[in-house]
């Protein structure tokens, strides 16, 4: 994050991207790890963030190689009026519901990653990615039935809720324009704890936005963040939301989660995801989204 916007309302700090599932593209849950592929990540663009309600947002000076599971659209509480509800588009084209047929089999390991990869993807570096984090999802949620679709931004986006023997996966396939082949895929396990070292990078957020250490900031932290502006948005973080607590995991993959916190404001979400070298990459705090989207 290079530099600091005083006067735009946010609650973000997205330093290398919003995590996402993606191999050159996009932004959601939580979670991983490789330049072209992530269980969260865009590597092409600089993030946009939304419903931001602090009053320092640093911004991203590099893209996020990584990604949660797991965390796009995610409403944000609001004092406004709600629109009157529309009812989600949920019919997948017949291309969408192949893929998502084959990454149900993927899921319970009836699929080879490799063959999925090279049928699917024109980019490379996804394969690595993509075992990692079905090893994390696998022992952890069991057999999962078919998917039901969320919610289908048209021919190009889908997401999905896999209903599993122990929690559910939800997934976004993101497709090429004008093209059957994936440009990314984002998921993340949902009520399924983290790895350790994500609760711990979670745990030492939310510490340092009561009492900075540098020692411990240094420590905990890629290069990405810049000292200064973390401090200060941490800073504000405080002076707007008191002290905060884990209330439980949203979303999880190998190397994110998106948590729930309970504020002395009130509640929020919080989201990080960590390189190889279990140092934090990525960091979000924003709204609770009002609705858990469900099929």
């Amino acid at each position: 994050m290079a530099s600091t916007s005083s006067t735009r309302s946010a609650s973000a700090l997205l330093l290398g991207g919003l995590a996402l599932v993606c191999v050159g593209a996009l932004a959601w849950y939580a979670l991983g790890r490789p330049a072209d592929a992530s269980a969260l990540a865009k590597d092409t663009a600089a993030p946009k963030a939304s419903s931001r309600d602090s009053s320092s947002e640093p911004q991203a000076r590099t893209s996020d190689p990584a990604g949660y599971a797991g965390l796009d659209g995610a409403d944000a509480a609001d004092s406004s009026p709600p629109p009157a509800p529309q009812k989600p588009v949920r019919a997948l084209s017949a291309r969408q519901r192949e893929l998502a047929d084959e990454l149900g089999r993927l899921l319970d390991n009836e699929e080879s990653t490799r063959a999925f990869v090279e049928r699917n993807f024109e980019r490379g570096g996804v394969h690595d990615w993509l075992d990692e984090s079905l090893e994390f999802l696998r022992p952890r949620i069991g057999a999962c039935d078919q998917p039901d679709p969320i919610v289908v931004q048209g021919p190009q986006r889908a997401r999905l809720l896999y209903p599993c023997e122990r929690g559910s996966v939800e997934a976004t396939l993101i497709l090429e324009q004008g093209g059957g082949k994936l440009e990314g895929i984002l998921f993340g396990g949902r009520d399924i704890e983290p790895n350790p070292a994500v609760t711990e990078a979670a745990q030492l957020v939310l510490a340092l936005i009561i009492h900075w250490d540098r020692e411990r900031f240094l420590a905990g932290f890629t290069e990405a963040f810049d000292e200064g502006e973390t401090r200060d948005f941490f800073a504000s973080v405080r002076g707007e939301r008191g002290r905060c607590v884990l209330d439980g995991i949203d979303l999880a993959s190998a190397q994110g989660a998106l948590w729930f916190i309970e504020c002395d404001s009130g509640p929020a979400l919080l989201k990080v995801s960590l390189d190889d070298d279990d140092r934090i990459h990525t960091l979000l705090i924003r709204a609770r989204r009002k609705v858990r989207p469900g099929p």
